[in-house]
């Protein structure tokens, strides 16, 4: 397994080892950046213009987290979407906080 680090962020890369250098290289740096604006992401989840702009921008989080390999965010943030698509009040509030636990864990 290899490791990259730079601050507080710690970012594996175990399924990437496979991978060229120069090519992980360039795939740490796009996870690094993906992790650099994750506040801002959850920015527009946590205090949406609109319920829509909430959904959309979990939306674009499963997808985002998906492509650069962190599932448990990914999937976190696809069941805050769909609770949210079902309109079930409780089980919203508690899939937004898995999903601010999981992103607690990757941004410390």
């Amino acid at each position: 397994m290899t490791l990259s680090s730079t601050g507080n962020t710690v970012v594996q890369v175990a399924d990437f080892d496979h991978l060229p250098d120069a090519l992980r290289q360039e795939f740490i740096e796009l996870r690094m950046h993906f992790l650099a604006g994750i506040s801002k992401r959850w920015q527009e989840i946590e205090f949406p213009a609109s319920s829509e702009e909430r959904v959309q921008a979990l939306h674009r989080l499963v997808g985002a987290a998906s492509s650069y390999g962190f599932s448990r965010l990914g999937k976190a943030a696809r069941e805050a979407e769909l609770s949210l698509k079902t309109g079930a009040p409780k089980e919203s509030s508690e899939t937004l906080q898995n999903l601010k636990i999981a992103i607690g864990e990757l941004v410390p």
